[in-house]
């Protein structure tokens, strides 16, 4: 009882700060200036690479900072590129760089490219059958493979582009060979653009904090119709049987948690925190690792400073072609391959020819790619307040036993959602009906599970399926998006964060009512609106695909990492010869007059002679004063680079530096 008093406080406490902080909000120039950089593209070139945005010109320059002419030299390469990620129980990351790999082979179809895969997923091993059709090499760092044959391949490769993941194999390579480390999408909320001061990261963090706390207390309380103050352990356990990612989890403790820390995130930056405990080296951010443990490390997303989402190229075109031609796209080719039964229970139809024009004209299904029983009931609890008193079709896997499982809390929800009868269908297994209640105007959930299905055939189901698309992580996101279609981020912990990003993308009423909450009552009104103007909807992923496509930057990366241009070679012979003289010199303060009339250049020049100091153990500080001699003419460089997230970054690491050393 005084337990629960005492959180009741706290959360009243949190409760006013919220409150204070929304009246404030119209007038706050940091939520000003959050929220009006996610709306302004900042399109620039440098040395002739065109960048949708700043994040991307960013992780460019620290990308040739890094870069050491003197290896682009080397004739002795087994490989110019060799994409790596590491991939466990999912193939998420394993996809998404094959899917950069395919980009990169369409823009330089002689580039000899392996793609190397930390895994002992069995589920990963499945790759190479997805994509038959390209010219790339499967390199397997554990199972599936010969492993001795994948570290010697990427110990000879030109350059090593780490995605996603970090590839434990790959680290060693990575400290003496040209490569960059662009992480997964940030899932954290502390992660904000755009601050450099306690003050300013308090009042974005409460704005973002208040929000998906929102979203728990609506999800808890509306949906599971239980107290949100009442979830005990035993609650999450009858979710979903030892499921660390059950949806009381993610939407009670995951928030607590966040809501005991909030005054320590708050004040400093969270780098500080996390390397309070780490004692393995490679857990702090330094240039011999090629910085792949910082907290400002390049990472994929939506963020303002981030490289964005990787676009696949190919199914924008297959898309284009499909609007000229749709007899003739490989997308209802793809569809001729599925099972009888599939195509039957999302069109309704018998003959193949009617299955086939049914899919064309729109056959009137969701389509869902979930992992977690608390993103689907979800989306099902939303879609039926969207259109009460109308049965669905949607493809999803749920099965039997994962009803039974959590019988209760589905069954719950479920029955809140107003469905009385549920229709499993399976590609591998009996059809089964449920019966859950008998209101007289309850619906029928018919759910399809295809099965593992190639890679175009589930693209075609997403296609043509109605305009909300239930995705999971950032390669549904991205195919979604490309596809025209207005995203469903799975409600789990780390797409709690997406779902914000994704508001604050648009300015239309309906999209932020649609992403800055989870309440099914909310969305679903919003929902039935998009749905309404589809060209809403076209238009919205349309500017999010223009402002966050990554391949322009990955093209230009590889480019210069592999074959640079003139311009970039001579730039970066000169700046090694300036950083040369620079650290030679008795001086502890170096001068870049020479490239201060362009400030691009300029940053490099800086962060080049940066990581070439906190390389150099010999400059190491007699004491961990920030204020220390040794160490003020690098926070004074530091202070001197343009680009603000490339100054927290390289204070981080500097930050790091003088704990290791």
């Amino acid at each position: 009882m005084i337990l629960r008093t005492i959180v009741l406080l706290l959360s009243y406490t949190l409760l006013l700060f919220h409150v204070h902080l929304a009246i404030a909000e119209e007038d706050n120039p940091d939520l000003k200036r959050l929220k009006e950089s996610y709306q302004q593209a900042a399109p620039t070139e440098l040395f002739g690479h065109h960048f949708l945005n700043q994040g991307q010109l960013d992780i460019y320059k620290l990308f040739l900072a890094q870069l050491d002419t003197e290896e682009i030299e080397s004739e002795l390469f087994q490989h110019q590129l060799m994409l790596t990620t590491q991939s466990h129980q999912s193939i998420g990351d394993a996809v998404y760089v094959a899917k950069a790999a395919r980009n990169l082979l369409k823009s330089m179809p002689l580039l000899n490219l392996g793609l190397a895969v930390d895994t002992t997923s069995e589920k990963a091993l499945r790759l190479p059958g997805l994509f038959p059709d390209h010219p790339f090499d499967w390199y397997w760092l554990r199972e599936g493979g010969n492993p001795e044959d994948a570290a010697a391949n990427l110990e000879a490769s030109q350059f090593i582009l780490m995605l996603g993941a970090i590839t434990g194999k790959a680290v060693d390579p990575l400290r003496t060979q040209n490569g960059l480390f662009i992480g997964a999408s940030v899932s954290e909320l502390e992660s904000l653009h755009n601050c450099e001061t306690s003050d300013c990261r308090r009042k974005q963090l409460g704005w973002v904090q208040r929000t998906i706390n929102g979203a728990a207390y609506d999800y808890v309380e509306e949906i599971l119709n239980k107290d949100y103050f009442k979830i005990e352990y035993q609650d999450i356990q009858d979710v979903r049987f030892n499921d660390p990612e059950s949806s009381f989890d993610a939407f009670s403790k995951h928030i607590r948690e966040y809501r005991f820390k909030y005054q320590g995130y708050l004040e400093e930056p969270a780098y500080r925190e996390r390397r309070t405990f780490a004692e393995d080296p490679t857990s702090y951010c330094t240039p011999v690792s090629k910085l792949m443990s910082c907290y400002r490390v390049p990472r994929f997303g939506l963020e303002p400073h981030s490289a964005g989402i990787l676009i696949d190229t190919e199914l924008t075109e297959q898309f284009k072609a499909f609007n000229n031609e749709p007899e003739s796209s490989p997308f209802i080719q793809a569809l001729e391959a599925l099972p009888q039964v599939t195509r039957q229970v999302l069109t309704g139809h018998e003959r193949k020819e009617k299955q086939l024009k049914a899919f064309q004209a729109g056959a009137g299904y969701y389509f869902t790619y979930f992992h977690h029983l608390n993103g689907k009931l979800g989306f099902i609890a939303s879609l039926a307040q969207a259109y009460p008193e109308q049965d669905q079709t949607i493809i999803m896997s749920l099965s039997e036993e994962e009803l039974n499982t959590s019988f209760t809390y589905a069954k719950s929800a479920l029955k809140h959602a107003q469905v009385n009868t549920v229709h499993l269908w399976s590609t591998e297994a009996t059809p089964r009906t449920l019966t859950l209640q008998e209101l007289e105007n309850g619906i029928t959930l018919t759910l399809v599970d295809p099965g593992h299905l190639p890679h175009q055939a589930m693209m075609a189901l997403m296609l043509l399926s109605k305009p909300v698309v239930g995705v999971s992580g950032d390669n549904t996101l991205s195919e979604a998006l490309a596809l025209g279609k207005l995203p469903y981020p799975e409600t789990i912990p780390h797409n709690l964060f997406t779902r914000t990003q994704l508001g604050l993308l648009s300015s239309n009423g309906d999209l932020k009512t649609f992403y800055d909450t989870i309440s099914p009552e909310d969305v679903g009104a919003a929902w039935k609106k998009l749905e309404e103007k589809p060209e809403t909807i076209r238009q919205f992923a349309a500017s999010v695909v223009e402002q966050y496509n990554a391949e322009p930057l990955l093209q230009a990366i590889v480019q210069s990492a592999v074959t640079p241009s003139a311009e970039v070679r001579d730039f970066l012979n000169k700046a090694r010869y300036t950083v040369s003289s620079a650290k030679d010199s008795e001086n502890q303060s170096p001068c870049f007059l020479d490239y201060e009339a362009d400030e691009h250049q300029a940053d490099i020049v800086r962060m080049k002679w940066l990581l070439s100091r906190l390389k150099d153990k010999s400059a190491k500080p007699e004491t961990e004063d920030q204020h220390s001699p040794d160490l003020e003419p690098l926070s004074n460089e530091i202070q001197r680079i343009s680009s603000q997230h490339l100054r927290l970054l390289m204070q981080e690491a500097l930050y790091d530096y003088k704990k290791l050393h």
